[in-house]
């Protein structure tokens, strides 16, 4: 559904044929952004890295009381 937007909006835009048959190739061979794999990988990366900010601010905080 929003491969076929995009491809819409690329044609209204007067793309080439050959940008828009790369773009849909590019977009199938990524998969889905929603699948349960890239859901629990971004999950992982925004758990470590809040992590790694509260960590920083916790070492402040304590530099500073």
């Amino acid at each position: 559904m929003a491969l076929n937007s995009q491809v819409e909006m690329l044609r209204n835009f007067n793309a080439p044929e050959e940008s828009i048959a790369a773009v849909v190739e590019a977009s199938e061979q990524q998969g889905s952004l929603f699948s349960i794999g890239n859901v629990l990988k971004s999950l992982v990366g925004y758990v470590i890295f809040y992590s790694i900010i509260g960590l920083i601010i916790a070492l402040i905080m304590k530099r500073n009381p």
